[in-house]
């Protein structure tokens, strides 16, 4: 079973920093990094999970509005909305911190189906790191991961899901498809796991909170804030 340190490990930091993501990876139990990422507008790849800045840092506007430039001159707050030094980093700068220590997860947010150039921006980014056959892509967007497929078949791809019903056509269909990673609550049983297994995917479930959220003992992996209890 593989531990995902969900945004970096956001319990152990301020979410999808570089500073997180050594929490986490100092854990000694993080298999993978997951983080978010979005498009600036002068199409640099940044990551931070909300499309705009306003929660996670003492500036404001959303990033496809903004430059990196811009978007550098802002700091991250922590928790108790106090202002760090710390700012949000791309995904180069991600991919170089994590090495091959870890394998990361990146989950690329669409709400439509338009195509501004961000899968592509981050092959791209993947191959040129050094980083390609370490790097999952994941969305809850089946045109990302199409999208991403058509583009080099051998990405690993994996989709989220939140709310039921639970299509096990498409799931046939889908075979591009190597993990569903779902919501712990509800959907996933041994059962489900079990029959998911037999079509030859895997299951992987979020965002923990603790070991005893472990909705079953077959799941593949556990996406979390806290790697370092599990």
């Amino acid at each position: 079973m593989r531990i995902i340190a969900h945004r970096g490990g956001a319990g152990l930091g301020c979410e999808n920093t570089l500073s997180c993501i050594e929490a986490g990876l100092a854990t000694g139990r993080t298999d993978m990094v997951e983080v978010d990422v979005h498009l600036t507008r002068d199409a640099q790849v940044v990551v931070c999970h909300d499309p705009e800045v306003s929660r996670t840092t003492d500036g404001k506007g959303r990033i496809e509005d903004l430059t990196l430039a811009q978007i550098r001159s802002f700091h991250i707050k922590d928790r108790q909305g106090r202002i760090t030094p710390e700012i949000i980093p791309t995904l180069l700068e991600v991919l170089k911190a994590i090495g091959d220590r870890a394998e990361l997860l990146l989950e690329i947010k669409r709400t439509d189906d338009r195509d501004d150039g961000l899968e592509r921006k981050c092959l791209d980014i993947i191959r040129e790191s050094g980083a390609y056959g370490r790097v999952t892509v994941q969305s809850f967007n089946d045109i990302v991961l199409e999208r991403f497929h058509q583009m080099d078949p051998a990405v690993r791809l994996e989709k989220l899901l939140f709310f039921r019903p639970f299509n096990w056509k498409k799931v046939r269909r889908q075979s591009h498809i190597a993990s569903y990673n779902i919501f712990f609550r509800g959907l996933v049983t041994r059962r489900f796991v079990h029959k998911m297994h037999l079509l030859g995917r895997e299951v992987k479930v979020w965002t923990l909170k603790g070991p005893s959220q472990i909705p079953a003992d077959n799941i593949d992996g556990i996406i979390t804030d806290r790697p370092d209890i599990f």
